[in-house]
């Protein structure tokens, strides 16, 4: 089974930290149609944006999380992670940090059998930055 980052779900997000998250219309760098990104641009300090699913109670062991992300920028941009969000523990599934050049590159997150949990897609900010992005997809 897979679990597909779609387009309602960025409308009917669950979105919090300390960073804005914006959903953009303008392409990206080959990009049509709607994503969403977090501007990495000259933070005094790290942040954070985490994108939340709804709650799943319960998926099995060939479940998997597929989306596409871009990440670019000068400077540290930061690290893009996706995590099981349960009630007293959050376990990382997959991370990847640093600008990764201007092409969109696709993620597919074995998401592994777990219940009543979120998944949360997390961007983190980097102090430093100096120009950068993180973008993410649903295709």
């Amino acid at each position: 089974t897979d679990l597909v980052l779609k387009y309602e779900d960025l409308i009917n997000n669950n979105l919090y930290g300390s960073v804005s998250a914006v959903k953009e219309t303008k392409p990206i760098l080959g990009s049509c149609g709607h994503y969403m990104y977090i501007n990495t641009n000259n933070f005094p300090k790290p942040n954070f944006a985490i994108l939340k699913t709804p709650k799943f109670a319960v998926t099995g062991p060939t479940c998997r999380l597929n989306f596409w992300y871009n990440i670019n920028g000068i400077g540290k941009i930061g690290s893009l992670d996706v995590v099981a969000l349960m009630e007293n523990k959050t376990s990382l599934l997959w991370s990847i940090s640093g600008a990764q050049g201007a092409e969109w590159k696709q993620a597919s997150v074995a998401v592994g059998q777990h219940g009543n949990y979120h998944i949360g897609i997390r961007a983190n900010t980097d102090i430093g930055s100096t120009k950068g992005y993180m973008a993410i997809d649903d295709t």
